[in-house]
């Protein structure tokens, strides 16, 4: 495989993605499944995304905006549109895919940022139980 990295001005970002992918753990067959990004409008999973479908992965990226996955959208990414707190759309999200890249989105206006994130998680963890999914990459700014 081709060196996988993502990069950012000066420094090279995310070197346990392409370690997961050199070994397979996030894909089995080149675009033979899904793989799920979540936060996929946030410069972390733009980047991830991108760098997933330059590869020629077969990406599903959530976000609870449709305009900002307009850009992804053409680049051949799967949007899905919705909240990280939904545990029923996060398993629509999760059909068919084998990995999720979960980042939990950063909601800065929220009131209590420790409920949102048990809202999260728990929503999460629900929507994970009820599906196939096999790899779970997780990320926290907290």
């Amino acid at each position: 495989m081709e060196r996988f990295s993502i990069s950012s001005p000066g420094k090279k970002i995310f070197p346990v993605l392409y370690l997961l992918l050199s070994v397979g753990r996030i894909t089995s067959e080149k675009g033979g499944i899904m793989i799920v990004v979540s936060d996929a409008s946030s410069k972390t999973g733009t980047e991830i995304i991108s760098a997933l479908l330059k590869a020629g992965e077969r990406v599903r990226g959530i976000d609870n905006s449709r305009e900002r996955l307009a850009a992804l959208r053409s680049s051949g990414m799967e949007p899905a549109v919705g909240e990280v707190t939904d545990p029923v759309f996060l398993l629509s999200t999760f059909r068919d895919a084998e990995s999720v890249f979960f980042i939990v989105p950063s909601r800065p206006e929220t009131e209590s940022v420790k409920k949102y994130f048990e809202d999260t998680g728990s929503a999460f963890i629900k929507a994970l139980r009820d599906s196939k999914v096999r790899y779970v990459y997780f990320m926290s700014s907290l």
